[in-house]
């Protein structure tokens, strides 16, 4: 059982949640961070639930490529089915062709009947970026759909044009297909001139309501949603836009056509290092600590997500997960700094010119707290 899964000799990364006849499948980036004992690149591993806390695992779903194959990487993707056969459209990362001029990126396609066993497109890489418009080197993480105004599947990317401030250049690329074959480019699905770029794309409908979900590693290390009505905008943004704090990172939604839910990771720290997207990790960095660098991958986390009468999303934890806390732990009420009225259940403090903590005792393992604040 574990509520927040890594694999025993790894780390987890990006999600690409799933659902197929009563199982979540949840395959994910795996980062052995151990380039010596297991190579470099990141391969996809798979996992299988119906809880989100006990978890079969499949084992490798799509291997690294070699140092001259573009998939030495398995970037982010997603999973759809159609006719019977599975497909996933994934990322291909080498970080080596930017130096030979060859594009570091690409949209790269892996087909299967069971789930199971997958096999990679022999036409691979299927689509690169658009160089009159868009960078060329990034050009990742596919999320395809049906669109079922315009009778067609579209494929959302993250990307990054040519023009305008360099920070500001994130977009979230649109290619189109009738067939998942033969792909063609349009013009940006989204463009806000708001971030270096936009990672790990995801939409769904619930209601009348679109939700746009993006991730961002430039402003802050954070999973944002936006909302509109129609699928050609304005999205929107909410007062909170986001389903957790800083550090929830590439969250990507499944459904069971009744309830849904976001996944993403929470980062492991290191003592002495700095935060790097594409060339893995240090391996004799010192142990994970909380003043340390946040670092690439970690913890699988699983919200539910709620549609409000507003429309606007919040969180909770998942039933099944919330129903494995069963024993009252006592807390230990232990003021730190400020003034503090302690009641039973109850505490207060008023700090408006300053900073006012209060410890509740050590953690016994994994708890849930479950209380009310009121600001």
């Amino acid at each position: 059982m574990s509520l927040f899964y890594k694999p025993d000799d790894g780390w987890a990364a990006d999600c690409i949640p799933f659902y197929w006849k009563g199982e979540y499948h949840l395959f994910y980036l795996k980062d052995y961070r151990d380039e010596a004992g297991h190579g470099e690149g990141t391969p996809w591993f798979h996992l299988s639930t119906d809880d989100f806390i006990n978890f079969i695992d499949h084992g490798e779903a799509l291997p690294r490529g070699s140092h001259d194959d573009q998939d030495l990487y398995v970037y982010t993707g997603c999973v759809i089915e159609n006719d019977g056969l599975f497909h996933i459209y994934y990322t291909g990362h080498n970080p080596y062709f930017r130096a030979a001029g060859r594009a570091e990126e690409a949209v790269m396609h892996a087909t299967s009947r069971d789930l199971l066993r997958w096999t990679k497109d022999p036409d691979n890489p299927i689509l690169y970026a658009d160089e009159e418009r868009y960078e060329m080197h990034d050009w990742r993480d596919p999320f395809v759909f049906w669109n079922e105004e315009a009778h067609e599947y579209w494929m959302l990317l993250a990307a990054r044009v040519k023009d305008g401030p360099y920070n500001r250049r994130g977009c979230t690329a649109l290619a189109t297909s009738a067939d998942l074959k033969t792909w063609q480019i349009r013009r940006p699905f989204w463009i806000p001139n708001l971030y270096y770029t936009h990672e790990c794309p995801d939409l769904f409908r619930i209601g009348e309501w679109w939700y746009f979900v993006y991730s961002t590693f430039s402003e802050r290390m954070l999973t944002h949603y936006r909302m509109s009505k129609s699928l050609g905008g304005p999205w929107t943004a909410p007062v909170n836009d986001s389903f957790d704090g800083r550090g929830f990172y590439a969250g990507k939604t499944v459904s069971d056509g009744r309830h849904r839910f976001v996944i993403g990771w929470s980062p492991t720290r290191m003592a002495n290092g700095r935060l790097r997207f594409a060339l893995g990790w240090d391996p004799t960095s010192a142990e994970g600590k909380d003043e340390g660098d946040w670092q690439w991958g970690g913890n699988l986390i699983v919200h539910q997500v709620v549609q409000e009468a507003d429309g606007v999303l919040s969180v909770r934890v998942p039933a099944r997960m919330a129903a494995q806390f069963t024993r009252d732990f006592e807390m230990a009420i232990e003021p730190q700094i400020g003034r503090w009225e302690v009641e039973a259940s109850f505490l207060q403090t008023s700090a408006p010119d300053s900073f006012a903590w209060c410890r509740l005792g050590v953690m016994s393992g994994i708890c849930a707290l479950d209380t009310t604040i009121i600001f």
